[in-house]
């Protein structure tokens, strides 16, 4: 018999997640603001919840409603629980998110994605290229 694995975002599963996440998610700067950079870049699943465990780690240390997000999605396999982790990850997220931009969005997933963003409370959107996210990230933040 198999022991169930702790949800994503308990402490128990974040232990091993940092090993295997943390250089997927770290600080950069565009235009003298500070972003939060998330990449699930062609994540299996088992990353996807990774990467999500350390992001919510990261983002519970800064003040609420403070950090500017950019999550690269492009390439992550299609999986109903990678879905689920994200809108987990999007609400649980919410406390400490200014604006969240998804870059590499194209096709279907954008139709999946746009369901996520339009449960949030926070803005987000979805952009193709990771430029025009930053731009948007950026741009008169300082009016939120």
């Amino acid at each position: 018999m198999s022991e169930k694995q702790p949800a994503w975002h308990s402490p128990e599963f974040y232990r091993d997640a940092h090993e295997l996440a943390a250089k997927r998610v770290s600080f950069i700067e565009h235009k003298g603001r500070r972003i939060l950079f998330v990449d699930f870049f062609e994540a299996e699943l088992e990353v996807v919840k990774a990467t999500a465990a350390e992001c919510l780690h990261v983002m519970s240390q800064e003040p609420a409603h403070s950090v500017l997000s950019l999550v690269e999605v492009e390439g992550i396999p299609f999986h109903p629980d990678a879905l689920k982790v994200g809108s987990e990850l999007t609400e649980m997220g919410q406390a400490y998110s200014l604006r969240t931009a998804l870059s590499g969005v194209s096709g279907f997933r954008s139709f999946m994605l746009q369901t996520i963003a339009n449960a949030t409370k926070r803005p987000i959107r979805l952009f193709k290229e990771r430029v025009e996210a930053l731009d948007w990230l950026v741009t008169d933040v300082d009016a939120e």
